[in-house]
């Protein structure tokens, strides 16, 4: 056991034999981490050991091959109400995002019961990416991925840096129906600040519902309410008030052509009325 209440795990073989979470509270579910090459995520999964990272030079980036730890989340504070006394171990995986790793990456995916989908808040590409590469894959190997998406980067916000923005990272939690979206920073010193206590609990929360059963939960983001449904305007009462006056004007043709009574036989006029009534349109917005 290392600082922070983390283990590693060194073992390899173990990627093929973890069974998925289960009723059982002392098995450990798996939460497995992808995205591109380089956007943050193993400086993220070290926040999570609260690991000290040397912030003062810009750490070398070096890509992950493989890497899986265990955190033990039972008496961990900032889940006060969460778990309510239930035990909470969570075996964390890291993965290459590099193109070499792919089928090395995908040996780990069986298993899974919840997947961070990562992108940077600073790099576009890595966004469009969760819809053209990272879901699809994961859907090679489970049809009805547990997704939160996670931004990382996010102290970069209303910096010099073109950031990607909220409304594009909206429509892909939306477009890919994930369950929670959390943006993050391992740069920020506090964990609240940096999202990463708001993941942490987001990640036990969907780990405690597929553990009870429950359904898989949708995205819901914060699109508006459904208004209420629009009121059926009354009828019109126009039409009934030109047929009341239907027979003064009747009686002015009659007066003026009096014969055309002997060769019709008729006594009036019949005038006919071209308004429409509009019928009354509900628009629910779902």
């Amino acid at each position: 056991m290392l600082a922070g209440g983390w283990a590693r795990q060194s073992s390899f073989a173990r990627v093929t034999d973890h069974c998925p979470v289960t009723g059982d509270p002392d098995q450990a579910p798996k939460v497995l981490i992808v995205g591109d090459g380089a956007i943050g995520k193993t400086c993220l999964l070290d926040k999570f050991c609260s690991k000290t990272i040397n912030w003062e030079d810009d750490p070398e980036y070096e890509p992950t091959t493989f890497n899986n730890f265990v955190l033990d989340w039972t008496n961990d504070t900032e889940l006060e109400g969460i778990l309510s006394g239930d035990n909470m171990q969570i075996e964390m995986w890291d993965t290459a995002g590099q193109e070499a790793f792919e089928q090395l990456r995908k040996l780990s995916y069986p298993g899974t019961s919840i997947y961070l989908v990562g992108y940077s808040t600073i790099e576009g590409p890595s966004l469009s990416n969760i819809q053209h590469k990272w879901v699809p894959e994961l859907k090679e190997t489970d049809p009805d991925p547990w997704i939160i998406i996670v931004g990382t980067k996010s102290d970069l916000r209303g910096t010099a840096h073109t950031c990607v923005s909220m409304d594009d990272i909206k429509a892909m939690c939306k477009l890919q129906n994930a369950c929670a979206w959390v943006e993050t920073s391992a740069k920020e010193e506090d964990p609240v600040k940096g999202g990463i206590v708001e993941l942490k609990q987001t990640v036990a929360k969907l780990v405690l519902k597929k553990r009870k059963g429950e359904a898989r939960p949708d995205w819901v983001g914060d699109a508006p309410a459904a208004p209420p449904p629009a009121a059926k305007p009354a009828a019109d009462p126009k039409p009934e008030a030109a047929t009341a006056a239907t027979p003064a004007a009747e009686t002015k043709p009659a007066a003026a052509k009096p014969s055309q009574d002997k060769k019709g036989g008729q006594t009036g006029t019949t005038s006919k009325n071209n308004d429409k009534a509009s019928d009354g349109c509900s628009c629910l917005i779902a």
